[in-house]
C-alpha cells in the first residue's frame, strides 16, 4: 500500500511540474450506501452517512489528476428476520482517492483507484440484537476500492455525483474464545455527492 502511494505521488508532482493550472479546495457532503452482509443479519438496506476532507486538481489541455483525502462513513441497515429489529453498521475510513480524468466545459469526468485507511468500526443495534465480538479489528485496516464520477464546476462551486465500490472484502474471519468463527466479510456500494469550494 506504502509504495502504491508513493508511486502515485510522483505522478502528481511530475504532472503538476507540467501542469498550465492547479486546484485546491474543501468538500463536503452524503454518502448513500450498504454493505453487502452481516453476520446472523438479514437483508441489507442502504442509508445515508457523511463525507468531508479536501481536494487537490491539477492539469493541462483538460486532462487533470485529483487527489483527495476525505473522511468518509460507509454504513449498512440489517433487519433481524425474527424480530424485525434493525442494526446499523458504521465504518469510517480516511479515504485517498487519486482520480484521473478529463474536463470538458464545466463538466469533469473522473475515475480512479481509491486507497481505504480504516479509523473506527461501530454498531447501532438494540440490546437483544447487539454482537458482542463486534470490533474495529474485526475489518481490514486498509482496502483499495475504486471510484468513477462527473462533475460541474460553477465559478468557485464545485460538484460531484460519483459511485464508489468496493474490490476486496472490507472484513475479517474471526475465531472467537470459544472457537467460535465468525465471517465478517463485506463489501460497500456507495453513492456520493458533494459540495465543495475552490480555495485556490
Amino acid at each position: 500500500m506504502k509504495k502504491i502511494l508513493a508511486s502515485l505521488l510522483v505522478i502528481f508532482f511530475a504532472a503538476n511540474v507540467h501542469a498550465q493550472s492547479i486546484e485546491a479546495g474543501v468538500k463536503a457532503g452524503i454518502n448513500v450506501s450498504t454493505l453487502s452482509k452481516a453476520p446472523n443479519l438479514g437483508d441489507a438496506n442502504s442509508t445515508t452517512g457523511f463525507v468531508f476532507g479536501g481536494f487537490v486538481r491539477t492539469g493541462a489541455a483538460g486532462f487533470f489528476i485529483q487527489p483527495e483525502v476525505l473522511l468518509t462513513q460507509r454504513r449498512g441497515v440489517f433487519t433481524d428476520v425474527s424480530s424485525k429489529l434493525t442494526v446499523t453498521n458504521t465504518l469510517t475510513y480516511l479515504d485517498v482517492p487519486v482520480l484521473f480524468g478529463y474536463k470538458l466545459a464545466v463538466f469533469r469526468f473522473s475515475a480512479g483507484p481509491n486507497f481505504q485507511f480504516l479509523m473506527s468500526a461501530n454498531q447501532d443495534a438494540p440490546d437483544i440484537l447487539k454482537d458482542p465480538n463486534f470490533s474495529k479489528n474485526n475489518f481490514n485496516s486498509t482496502a483499495v476500492g475504486f471510484q468513477l464520477g462527473v462533475g460541474v464546476n460553477l465559478g468557485k462551486i464545485n460538484l460531484d455525483a460519483r459511485y464508489d465500490g468496493s474490490i476486496g472484502d472490507l472484513g475479517k474471519t474471526i475465531t472467537t474464545q470459544s472457537g467460535q468463527q465468525i465471517n465478517y466479510s463485506t463489501r460497500a456500494n456507495m453513492f456520493q455527492l458533494t459540495l465543495g469550494y475552490r480555495i485556490l
